[in-house]
């Protein structure tokens, strides 16, 4: 079960959190601290659902227990970058059942990528962020340069190194 309150800064309650994992999570927005004969209580508007759980798709043991979204999560995708992992032809095979090919072909790439890292000068620089110093750590950081979003609109991809051949 879930259950809390959300404070903003002088300690005064916004939100309530309420329900749990195997229905659903509501939040509650606190419009008013109202103080009658029983003492102070919060006076709410309707609750907002903002989580609801989503039963597991059927035979789901025999996939290790992934939900909808994780099975999802290496579906092909017309327009991708040529360095998305879904394009990794290892992990195609893999997917087939074909294990000892898919484990041939991620060593082929493991080693071809070791030969062009030794070939980078100067050293390599990341196409979609950019290395900076965190102003609040000071440790260093890669931001997002917003770069990737406007390649993929235009499919236009020729900045990427083309790291899945052998």
């Amino acid at each position: 079960k879930v259950k809390g309150i959300v404070t903003d800064n002088k300690g005064a309650a916004q939100y309530h959190v309420n329900g749990g994992y195997e229905s659903k999570i509501e939040i509650i927005k606190v419009s008013d601290l109202v103080v009658g004969k029983r003492g102070k209580t919060l006076s709410t508007i309707p609750p907002t659902q903002v989580w609801e759980k989503v039963d597991p798709p059927p035979d789901s043991d025999k996939y290790y227990s992934f939900t909808y979204f994780a099975c999802e999560l290496n579906e092909m995708e017309n327009g991708i970058a040529p360095t998305d992992s879904r394009n990794r032809p290892d992990q195609r095979l893999m997917e087939d059942g074909k294990w000892d090919a898919a484990n041939e072909l991620k060593l082929a790439l493991e080693e071809a990528q070791r030969k062009r890292r030794g070939e980078c000068t100067p050293q390599y620089k990341p196409v979609w962020f950019s290395r900076e110093k965190d102003p609040d750590t000071k440790t260093e950081m890669y931001r997002h340069n917003g770069e990737y979003w406007q390649c993929k609109e235009k499919k236009d991809w020729k900045r990427c190194p083309q790291i899945f051949t052998v």
